[in-house]
């Protein structure tokens, strides 16, 4: 085993431990989402729920349209001149929202088809409720790739987990 030998193997290896607790807690959290629907909703929910999820998840990506990766290189590439960084954020966040609101528009739009090409109405009610946060991810994933471009990584795991933890209390407080 390679021990850390400066601080920036320090700094490296504090932020990778932030970041396995951060994918251990988004990893558990979507375990015990599904479980808790199964349990509380029925399994039929539960598929519901799943096929919803797959319909955000891709349109999600188009939304975010690889914005997010670009911001994040540019904002590292500039890391020392502020002018740039926040002209690269700036013109992220206003893209992102911009290709955000059409996809949300498009995918409500089509989320009675989808319902109909899947058999289920109320795949294509959730398809319709979810689109509107196509919008809030696109934003959300290039403010997450801006803060992953400035190398700070605990702010990055911490939001990442509070992300997930505030899906599951949603979801649980919703149930209750």
């Amino acid at each position: 085993m390679i021990k850390p030998t400066g601080p920036l193997d320090n700094k490296l290896a504090g932020d990778a431990a932030w970041n396995y607790g951060a994918f251990a807690i988004m990893a558990g959290t979507g375990v015990i989402l599904n479980f808790f629907i199964a349990a509380h909703f029925g399994t039929a929910a539960l598929g519901v729920f799943n096929q919803i999820y797959a319909v955000y998840i891709v349109s999600a990506q188009l939304a975010v349209f690889g914005i997010h990766d670009s911001a994040q290189k540019y904002i590292a590439q500039h890391n020392n001149d502020a002018g740039v960084r926040q002209t690269v954020a700036r013109t992220a966040v206003i893209a992102a929202a911009g290709f955000g609101i059409v996809v949300a528009a498009l995918v409500g739009l089509c989320a009675d088809l989808i319902g109909r090409i899947v058999q289920s109405q109320p795949v294509g009610l959730g398809v319709a409720l979810a689109a509107p946060g196509l919008l809030f991810f696109a934003i959300n994933k290039v403010l997450m790739g801006i803060i992953n471009g400035e190398r700070r990584m605990r702010a990055f795991a911490l939001v990442q987990g509070v992300r997930v933890l505030s899906i599951l209390g949603f979801a649980f407080l919703t149930a209750y």
